[in-house]
């Protein structure tokens, strides 16, 4: 029995191949975000909208 890489015949049109596994895992991302800056975030309960930066206030009625 042959394996069907072998055969020489195209693949079934309704074969879908599996998902390959990589050779070798992604490098880790440059950037890690830490709590070393946690102080200077911004919490949004904290800053209260300006009555003008809504968009319905600037609808005409």
């Amino acid at each position: 029995m042959t394996d069907s890489d072998e055969s020489g015949a195209p693949p079934s049109p309704d074969y879908i191949p599996g998902p390959e596994e990589p050779e070798q895992a992604p490098p880790s991302p440059d950037y890690i975000p830490s709590s070393e800056h946690a102080d200077d975030e911004i919490v949004a309960e904290d800053q209260p909208y300006a009555e003008d930066a809504s968009p319905i206030a600037q609808s005409p009625e």
